[in-house]
């Protein structure tokens, strides 16, 4: 069971040094934890189907998704898009002054996204589909 999330973690680090700029080798490793880190869980998401179909009741499978897919959720809203924008920063500032515009334009981001969703939610959240 602890065998398959260390080797997709491998697979993933093995992507990333294979795939990644080689002027970008040493820079923001915090980004490449990050990256290292939504690969692992993406791939473990698709591992779950098989994981599911063959548990005997050995592993609570109700919280395993819900983890995986909570932990999906946080990096897609949250922790990618902070990502994006952080490494669009300018180098020379500071990382504080980095950090500091990135949570700024990041809370700005998000309220425009929830206010959207919320909008078209209330909105538009209604259909009628007429039935013969």
């Amino acid at each position: 069971m602890i065998i398959l999330p260390i080797l997709i973690l491998f697979i993933s680090v093995y992507l990333l040094a294979i795939f990644s700029h080689p002027d970008e080798k040493s820079e923001n490793p915090h980004l490449k934890l990050l990256i290292i880190l939504g690969i692992t869980i993406s791939h473990i998401c698709v591992l779950l189907i098989p994981l599911d179909l063959a548990n005997d009741n050995l592993v609570d499978m109700q919280l395993l998704w819900e983890v995986v897919l909570w932990t999906m959720i946080v990096f897609v809203t949250i922790l990618i898009p902070m990502a994006v924008i952080y490494y669009e920063k300018d180098e020379m500032d500071s990382v504080g002054k980095r950090t500091k515009e990135t949570v700024c334009q990041f809370c700005i981001f998000f309220v425009v996204i929830l206010g959207l969703t919320f909008l078209f939610h209330f909105g538009f959240g209604k259909v009628s589909i007429p039935v013969k």
